[in-house]
């Protein structure tokens, strides 16, 4: 067993520490009292003790461990020492999991997901408290530097003349710039969730069906479609889908539309046509020769 016991945990309790431990997180054990019997190295390492002794060491004749830390919700508002959620399980009741914040021992900010359970007798009255943590600090600072980063990444693009969206993998808006709310007559509320079929209508949404698809397999996709807005004539976009990579996964695409002037595309085309006849002519003219 990789955790330290109080001298007063009843052996009926004990019965039930070695199932715990196979849960892989954090556990705590209290009894009726508030007094903290039990605590493996998880839980210990993840309030800032370096062994499961010297936590217990720290919460002597203290209630549920409220000072030694201070909990706060996600908002940033402390709990009393009556919400903890040991004293909740200690009253009869389970605790579903929920994240909290706090300051560690060792004057670091942390972040578990909490949930508890109380331990009755054979009569059904409680005796214990268990409570089970999982450490989401390091998740939740990559969080917060993936949200800093698209933040920076937004105001970036606010300022491209470009039309750009950001598609989740279900093809829903998750942000676009205001070129792009402009260009297709939506409001900043109106586009979080929004699928890009009732945005862009179904027959530019058709013409962007394949080049999604090869997008959501991991290929960056080029289109020209010729796409009528806000501007009073009909103007020719070339539309990049580029796969928006989050480690080995895709966790959507981001949609790029480059205007390209109606004549440009004519010459274009007719570039293109006078290309294919010299070739055709020069091809027909060596197997004359031959």
């Amino acid at each position: 067993m990789s955790g330290s016991i109080s001298s007063g945990i009843p052996e009926a309790v004990a019965t039930f520490l070695p199932l715990l431990e196979q849960v892989g997180e954090g556990i705590q054990i209290f009894d009726a009292q508030g007094c903290l019997l039990y605590a493996n190295e998880v839980a210990a390492q993840s309030f800032g003790f370096e062994t499961s002794q010297t936590f217990l060491t720290a919460h002597q004749g203290q209630f549920g461990g409220s000072e030694i830390v201070a909990l706060n919700n996600p908002a940033g508002d402390s709990l009393t020492p009556a919400e903890y959620p040991c004293v909740q399980a200690l009253k009869g009741k389970k605790v579903s999991e929920q994240i909290l914040h706090f300051m560690d021992y060792q004057r670091r900010d942390r972040c578990l997901a909490m949930r508890a359970l109380p331990l009755r007798d054979d009569t059904g009255t409680v005796q214990y408290a268990a409570v089970l943590s999982r450490d989401l600090t390091d998740l939740q600072a990559t969080t917060q530097s993936l949200e800093q980063k698209n933040q920076q990444l937004y105001q970036i693009v606010d300022v491209l003349p470009s039309s750009v969206a950001c598609l989740d993998p279900q093809e829903c808006h998750v942000y676009a710039n205001q070129t792009y709310l402009k260009a297709f007559r939506v409001t900043a509320d109106e586009l979080p969730g929004s699928t890009l079929q009732s945005v862009v209508g179904p027959v530019i949404y058709q013409q962007l069906r394949q080049p999604l698809q090869r997008a959501f397999s991991g290929e960056v996709a080029d289109v020209c479609l010729p796409i009528k807005g806000l501007r009073p004539r009909l103007q020719y976009e070339r539309v990049s889908i580029i796969p928006q990579l989050e480690g080995q996964v895709i966790a959507g695409v981001y949609l790029i539309l480059n205007q390209i002037a109606a004549h440009k595309h004519t010459d274009d085309l007719l570039q293109t046509e006078t290309d294919f006849f010299r070739h055709s002519l020069e091809a027909a003219s060596v197997g004359t020769q031959g």
